[in-house]
């Protein structure tokens, strides 16, 4: 159906973007080296990812050396906000899409891709023989499917958990920086790098017995036998050594795949749609929709109100609040300038802001009317229009 077709689109997007990002060299000029636009939505994504760690493109790109030159790439989204035609345009330049092909060996038009991407090749954990892996499967197993399952030769059945175990247990006996850190340890509400905080949470951890290697055996099989290949292991074992539940979540969550990324890209993306519709059914993203003088107003209106919510944060820092879509929009925005973003949050709300859209459903309605009160009781006006549309014939007289 309709709904597993674009998942699957997203996975091979996402792949194509972990392929893009591990090819960009520090010589290469971002103008040339842009990706299409498939490869776009997964980085927009990946720079507005709110899950479990700030910023977290920014400490991938730090931790993982591998990553490290995608940073100046980020650092110049803003001008692609500016200047959208340079993604995308339907005639990209040669230049461009010849650099895409010969670094990534796919071709730049996603669709075309479909046809030619079909595999991805997988080490398996045990035995690590290179095992091509088809995307799509008729049994619903293959990688860019939910119930991706395979069997090696040696015998090992080799899931995406079983995957992010083997890359947590590398991480673990990786011993150069930045490389060492595990995923989700450096991030604190003033510093986004504490490599102190990472230096003593990975020396507490590999106290662990199951850390402790064999003489003349692999480090890295070694953790995986002592676990038993079982995720469910691995957590409890690292849970005995005064591991905060949330940290540990965080830790854990960061190594669900073999993907270079400390996020589940696809899971992140699929949720960012559902926040792109929004805009599409509110008319928003319409090419002239907020050309008039009188209509910019509305976006004169909605970064207000993100500085006000900004505000309420800096106030509140142990509360909870729920933006609405306009001042989503801003948020999202502001998130894309990467590093004026971090510098931003330090300097007016005296921390770094991490924008979860992954709230329970339970608590939203409570966390909106703590949110709707703590507004009318700081600035005496309602947060939420409830009801009819608010007078006006254009978007730019409603705020008024």
């Amino acid at each position: 159906d309709s709904e597993k077709r674009w998942v699957c689109f997203v996975n091979l997007a996402v792949e194509r973007f972990e392929k893009w990002c591990l090819s960009i060299k520090s010589s290469d000029t971002v103008e040339q080296r842009l990706p299409p636009i498939d490869v776009t939505m997964v980085w927009h994504s990946y720079l507005l990812n709110p899950r479990q760690e700030c910023f977290s493109s920014f400490p991938d790109t730090a931790r993982i050396s591998k990553l490290k030159h995608l940073t100046r790439f980020s650092d110049y989204f803003p001008t692609l906000l500016a200047n959208p035609d340079l993604l995308t345009t339907d005639i990209p330049q040669h230049e461009r899409v010849s650099a895409w092909e010969r670094r990534t060996q796919t071709p730049y038009d996603p669709f075309a891709s479909i046809a030619t991407f079909t595999h991805k090749p997988i080490n398996c954990p045990r035995c690590i023989s290179r095992i091509p892996t088809a995307f799509i499967q008729s049994d619903g197993k293959g990688y860019a499917q939910s119930n991706f399952s395979i069997d090696c030769k040696c015998g090992h059945p080799i899931t995406k958990e079983i995957l992010g175990l083997h890359k947590l247990a590398e991480n673990a006996v990786e011993s150069k920086s930045p490389d060492t850190y595990f995923a989700g340890t450096l991030h604190t509400p003033r510093n986004i790098f504490d490599t102190k905080s990472g230096y003593v949470i990975k020396e507490r951890l590999l106290t662990s017995n199951i850390f402790r290697p064999t003489k003349g055996s692999d480090p890295v099989a070694q953790i995986l036998t002592n676990v038993q290949y079982d995720a469910a292991r691995m957590r409890t074992a690292l849970s005995n050594h005064t591991m905060r539940p949330r940290l540990l979540n965080k830790i854990m969550s960061a190594y669900m795949d073999d993907r270079v990324f400390s996020i589940d890209l696809v899971d992140v993306v699929l949720r960012q749609a559902s926040f792109v519709k929004k805009m599409v059914d509110l008319g928003w993203t319409e090419p002239g929709y907020f050309t008039s003088e009188v209509d910019v107003v509305a976006l004169q209106h909605c970064v207000a109100r993100y500085h006000a919510f900004l505000n309420l944060m800096a106030e509140s820092p142990a509360s909870s609040f729920i933006p609405t879509l306009d001042i989503d929009l801003a948020w999202h925005t502001h998130q894309l300038m990467a590093s004026r973003y971090q510098s931003d949050c330090l300097s007016l709300v005296g921390r770094y802001v991490d924008h979860d859209d992954k709230v329970e459903e339970d608590q939203i309605m409570t966390s909106l009317d703590f949110t709707c009160r703590a507004w009318n009781d700081r600035y005496h006006v309602p947060y939420i229009h409830y009801g009819s549309p608010l007078p006006g014939d254009t978007i730019g007289q409603k705020p008024k």
